[in-house]
Formats: structure tokens, sequence, C-alpha cells
């Protein structure tokens, strides 16, 4: 079963801060997750940040259930845990 993921985003100076929640009302966890510009220039994407978001969320739930995840991080920190990340983010972008 793949868990719900919602996303409520908000802009910085230098990026972007995402408010994450995965599961449902009753099984719920929440992350909150920064991203810079110069990250999501790197990718060389056109899909929205939020989608950069959902996607690396996407991955880390195939690795670890939700409870795993923390509670506040910067997005580059995935790749210290998962040095294939970046690589397979573009891959599902």
């Amino acid at each position: 079963m793949s868990e719900e993921i919602s996303i409520l985003q908000e802009k910085t100076e230098n990026g972007w801060e995402f408010q994450v929640q995965v599961g449902d009302d009753l099984d719920q966890t929440s992350h909150q997750v920064t991203m810079s510009e110069d990250f999501y220039d790197n990718l060389e994407t056109k899909v929205d940040p939020k989608a950069v978001i959902k996607e690396s969320f996407g991955f880390l739930l195939e690795r670890e259930p939700k409870e795993m995840i923390l509670p506040r991080f910067d997005i580059t920190t995935i790749s210290r845990y998962f040095p294939e990340f970046e690589e397979k983010l573009s891959e599902r972008l």
C-alpha cells in the first residue's frame, strides 16, 4: 500500500520550504523540508518544485517506513543516507 503524501510549499529567499504530511489522519508523520534554488536548477527539470519533493518522498518510502524519515531536513541530506538519490530522482522526474 502506498502512503498518501500532502505537501504545502512556501517560497523563501533562496529556495523553498515544504511542510510534508505522510499517511492518513489516523497514522501520519510530519516533515519540514528545505530545497535551494541551486539544487532545483541542477536537476534541469521543468516540473514544479513540489513534484520534486513528492518524488523524493516516494524514493524514501520505497526504502524505509515513514516513521524513519527525519522530521526536519534539507533535500541534500537524502544523499548522505542514499548516495544514489540524485541519480534516481532525475530518473523519476
